[in-house]
Parts: structure tokens; sequence; C-alpha cells
């Protein structure tokens, strides 16, 4: 684990994904990525090593890979619910790039009850993809975030989102998600059902916080990992605005 950690902090993350793959080996748990499981050891530190590989295959991008190792990391019979907080966080960021977001709401809800703060901005995030911008605002000014390290973030996407209310005002809108691939990047289309003006505005919104760093082992001196990078931001596109 311990090189697979070192491999991870120069961002060799498929290699450190194949050290992670032998350290579960080892153990004699055998959960590979295509093959079946066998039956587990109840070794301490081995769901660290299934959260640390979720970390490596959502840095690789194989989201569905990245949620089924947090789901064995949060199950695991020697888990330290302690530190359930950043599995339940990164596990939702994952399912925000496959736009399932009610679930990843659920899963920010679980983080920010294990004293996640970063969770809030992410949760406010997910509720604008959803068209729950009352929500989302009322979200990005929690008072967990302000002052902090995401203040100027969430003070930016609240500006957003109350621009995007002052234009819908009361008015019954559609959304729809369009995710780029090949960019990592998510776009939000919002239409105003009740308005016959096709005039467009953008917003650009601060992207989600990044997955918290990898676990280390304490009893062996093998440090943590640091964090992953924030992504790039989303933009919402309003169609049928009051203003240009």
């Amino acid at each position: 684990m311990a090189r697979g950690n070192a491999k991870a902090e120069i961002q060799r993350f498929s290699d450190a994904r194949k050290d992670y793959n032998s350290a579960l080996h080892c153990r004699g748990s055998l959960y590979y990525d295509d093959e079946p499981s066998i039956n587990l050891i109840q070794v301490t530190n081995e769901w660290r090593i299934f959260y640390n590989r979720g970390n490596m295959k959502a840095a690789l991008r194989d989201y569905r890979g990245a949620i089924e190792d947090y789901d064995k990391a949060i199950e695991y019979p020697s888990v330290d619910r302690n530190l359930f907080g950043p599995i339940f966080f990164n596990r939702a960021n994952a399912r925000v790039w496959l736009c399932c977001f009610d679930d990843a709401i659920n899963d920010y809800d679980d983080a920010i009850r294990h004293g996640s703060k970063e969770a809030h901005f992410n949760k406010a995030n997910a509720l604008v993809f959803l068209g729950r911008f009352r929500e989302a605002f009322r979200c990005y000014g929690h008072k967990s975030l302000w002052g902090g390290q995401y203040s100027s973030q969430a003070a930016h996407n609240q500006d957003s989102v109350k621009k995007i209310l002052d234009n819908l005002d009361k008015s019954e809108f559609t959304v729809n998600v369009d995710s780029n691939k090949s960019e990592e990047q998510l776009r939000l289309v919002v239409v105003d059902d009740t308005s016959n003006d096709r005039r467009k505005s953008g917003f650009h919104f601060k992207g989600n916080i990044g997955n918290t760093g990898n676990f280390g082992l304490h009893h062996f001196h093998v440090p943590p990992g640091k964090g992953f990078s924030d992504d790039p931001g989303f933009s919402v596109e309003l169609i049928g605005t009051k203003t240009d």
C-alpha cells in the first residue's frame, strides 16, 4: 500500500491501482476489477486499500469502478466509522460525474453528518444541476463555508444562483444536463417554459471540491495522500431570460 500511495502522489494512478490490487491479493481478498471476489480476510487496514484504489479509479475517470470500491470500504467489517466522511464525500463526487445527483446529495448529507464541511459546497452544486436553485442558494450560504478556504467559491456560486433566480422569478422551467466526457465538464441548460423570448444568458460556476486524499497506514507510518484537484467548473445556460 505504501508503494501505491507513493505512486499516487506523483499521479501515476494506473500504476498505483496495480499496487493496490497486489496488496489486496496478498491479503487474500483477490478483489480485481475483472475477477469475482473470494472470501475476505478481515484485516484492519484492508478497507483503506479499497478506498485508495477507488481514488485511483476516480482519477482515471472510472467512476463506476470507484463507487464499487468505496462501497466495499464502507461495508467492510473493520472500517473506522470515524473516517466515513471522506468515503461518502468521494463517492458523491463520483456520482456527480455519472449525473446521479440525487444519490450524490444523499452521500454528501452522510459526509456532512460525519464532519465534512466541504460537502456543503458540492451538495449545493448538485442541487443546481437538479434545478433546486433556492436550496442551492441556502447551501452555498452555510456558515461552515464562510470565512474559510472555500468562501470565495461559495460566494461566487451563490451570486450566480441569485441571478438565475432573479431571471426565472416564479416561472416554470426545465433543466437538462449535458456531459462533455472528452473535457470532463458538465453543462446545465435551463429553459424558461413560460417565456417566448429565446435570448440566452450564461453563468459560470466554480466546480466541485476535489476528492479527499488517500488514507495512510498509521501503524506502519505510511502518511496519507494529498487531496485531488478541484474540477474545472461548469456552466449554466439560461434560455428565455429577462435581461440581455
